[in-house]
């Protein structure tokens, strides 16, 4: 008796919860009128783009000689990350954020397992690392690349201390870069540009998520591993092969980019206001495919004597359900939810995640989810732990 309550329980949930959708978000709308076509950031006046994953040192750095990720680490000048979820640094060769691990999660269940690697700088065995800079189409006018050798204005970035770094390249331009985090996945980049000069410069602001190699994938046909995206108010989802010799390109003003793996997720979170060009793209260099999702903003003109500067954000970090909602609402990202896979009937495989989330107790790790012996979570077996990333 009591397992025909619970099944009659779910069905009547179900029905109630495809019944409240319907009502509440399915109301019929009149066709809306044809909205004028929005202006490409990117066309035959502006032949300008953010730089390909690879170049700079990747280029020149073969996969037999690379050194360990701890060894590229160790060498050259770094600015510390330290929050309780995100550990690493930033290069001051480049300004990348190449370096972190999530010291919440565990590769294992076992005791002495290591964080969970996000991202790893240029040169090592497998690179993946984001950028954000200025492109520019006037010739001779330099600026920022994967070599520059940035100035810092302290050594540790933390949620209560923001770091600065500085360029200057010489003829009369300085460059700064605010970089920010909060205490979970963000970074707020604030770029800045002092024109010294006597003439008018125009640059573009872009960001850039660069990954070297295919990483291993789970494979499961109902997960979505790769680039992916929310463009023009619709979500983009790119599988790895699809991307040989087929980029993938759109210009949309509001959304985000990024690369997701099962539980972890990078993303550009551009602003919402601003019209961007945005591309997924694979190459392969010496047999190794180099996968990129960017995005290029429209032309920021900075007057003689004045300055200008663009903000935009950055998510790195493990895929908590309640944590990318939150996400969504602070900073008004458009379905930035759909980072996580509730596949083709979100309505009502998201409501459902919460109901098991609220009324399961709580279990013990497993190795596939990859979580701290704490907090594992999937669809079918949840701890109730905020922390716990959702295995689709």
């Amino acid at each position: 008796m009591s397992e025909q309550r619970n099944v009659i329980f779910a069905v009547i949930l179900s029905i109630a919860i495809l019944l409240g959708y319907q009502y509440f978000f399915m109301k019929p709308t009149p066709n809306p009128a044809v909205p004028p076509t929005s202006p490409a950031v990117s066309d035959s006046t502006t032949p300008v783009a953010p730089p390909q994953a690879g170049q700079g040192t990747e280029t020149v750095t073969p996969v037999a000689t690379r050194q360990s990720r701890e060894e590229v680490i160790a060498t050259g000048q770094r600015v510390q990350i330290n929050t309780p979820r995100l550990k690493g640094s930033i290069s001051l060769t480049g300004g990348r954020i190449d370096d972190l691990t999530l010291p919440t999660y565990k590769e294992t269940e076992a005791p002495d397992s290591k964080a969970v690697t996000l991202l790893s700088p240029s040169g090592a065995p497998k690179p993946y690392f984001i950028e954000m800079g200025w492109s520019t189409s006037e010739a001779g006018v330099k600026v920022p690349s994967a070599t520059t050798q940035w100035t810092a204005n302290g050594t540790e970035l933390t949620p209560s201390t923001p770091v600065e770094l500085w360029w200057e390249n010489g003829q009369g331009l300085t460059f700064i870069r605010t970089i920010a985090v909060d205490d979970h996945y963000v970074f707020t980049v604030t770029q800045r540009v002092e024109n010294g000069t006597d003439k008018p410069v125009t640059l573009y602001p872009y960001g850039l998520i660069a990954r070297v190699g295919l990483p291993t994938l789970e494979g499961y046909s109902v997960l979505h591993e790769g680039p992916l995206g929310v463009l023009d108010g619709k979500l983009e989802e790119i599988k790895y092969e699809d991307l040989k010799g087929k980029p993938f390109a759109a210009d949309t003003t509001g959304g985000w980019i990024g690369i997701t793996d099962k539980y972890w997720l990078t993303g550009l979170l551009f602003d919402q206001k601003i019209p961007v060009h945005a591309k997924f793209t694979e190459r392969d260099v010496g047999g190794t495919p180099r996968y990129q999702v960017d995005y290029l903003m429209k032309a920021v003109t900075i007057a003689p004597g004045a300055s200008e500067e663009v903000t935009n954000r950055v998510f790195a970090g493990a895929k908590e359900v309640k944590t990318i909602s939150a996400y969504e609402e602070k900073f008004g990202i458009d379905k930035f939810d759909r980072a996580v896979d509730f596949g083709w009937f979100y309505f009502l495989t998201k409501p459902f995640f919460y109901i098991l989330d609220y009324l399961s107790t709580p279990c013990s790790a497993t190795s596939a989810s990859r979580s701290s012996a704490s907090s594992c979570c999937c669809v079918s077996r949840c701890s109730r732990s905020p922390t716990s990333p959702i295995a689709r």
